[in-house]
């Protein structure tokens, strides 16, 4: 499946979405990393056979103080068909997710959607979880919010809007909980990627609004220090004008010093 060309006129700012365009720095990185990972793993595991269960998530390991497990696993695959299919998903949607969050904010959204799916996995206790299927489908959810009109081509033939082929995978996964089907599949993984990437960016707009409120607050917080230290440094220096520098007690001195170094910084 792949996303093709398509004007958004649904509130996207009118951004294309074209095929060549969305393969980042990020993304390389991380199907590099994802690629390398599995071929390590391959090598370590025809003399480690148990290498699988302290670099995915297998909850008796992880209970035994594994904790570093939420995130490796997210680099381990059972097979190339698994890697390449995450990888896949990383390629058509990650980059134009990264345009949208900023890089800072679509790698802490990736793993912890990773992190996530790792944790709801704790209700399968006996199941060994392995792939960046958490990831990828937090992103293509997040996608599908922050492009819900974009086509995507299912087998480069059928087009999908983006909103209704993550509403499938959503339904799919919690279908596949309800009915307790033991087909092999992480679904719980999948339920925690999903969640974390659809409150990620539902959550922009609050996240905006902190951070413009921390901000003017920040801000104001400066302007009053600023005024206290001019008005002290007032007080001083027409103390040192009445009565001499000599008449400045230590603390005096050290809040002059402090104020001499600081606006000689400034110049």
């Amino acid at each position: 499946m792949r996303p093709y060309y398509h004007h958004d006129d649904h509130g996207t700012g009118g951004s294309a979405l074209s095929f060549g365009s969305r393969w980042t720095r990020t993304t390389k990185v991380l199907v590099a990393a994802n690629v390398a990972a599995f071929l390590v793993i391959l090598i370590l595991s025809r003399s480690f056979p148990d290498v699988f269960e302290w670099v995915g998530f297998y909850v008796p390991n992880f209970a035994r103080g594994a904790v570093w497990q939420p995130v490796t696993y997210m680099f381990v695959h059972a097979g190339p068909w698994h890697l390449l299919g995450n990888m896949l998903g990383l390629f058509f949607f990650g980059g134009q997710v990264e345009r949208q969050l900023g890089t800072l904010s679509f790698l802490l959204m990736y793993f912890l959607c990773g992190v996530a799916g790792a944790l709801l996995s704790l209700f399968q206790p006996n199941a060994m979880v392995v792939g960046a299927s958490g990831g990828t489908l937090g992103i293509l959810v997040a996608f599908a919010m922050l492009f819900p009109h974009a086509r995507i081509l299912i087998f480069f033939m059928f087009p999908i809007k983006a909103r209704t082929l993550a509403l499938i995978f959503a339904f799919i996964t919690i279908v596949s909980l309800l009915g307790d089907r033991a087909d092999g599949v992480a679904h719980w993984a999948h339920l925690g990627g999903m969640a974390v990437g659809y409150l990620w960016v539902k959550g922009r707009p609050l996240g905006r609004s902190l951070l413009a409120f921390w901000g003017a607050r920040r801000r104001m917080m400066d302007v009053r220090r600023s005024a206290a230290e001019q008005a002290e440094l007032d007080r001083i220096l027409e103390k040192v004008h009445r009565d001499g520098i000599s008449s400045l007690s230590n603390q005096e001195r050290d809040f002059l010093n402090l104020m001499s170094r600081k606006y000689r910084d400034r110049g």
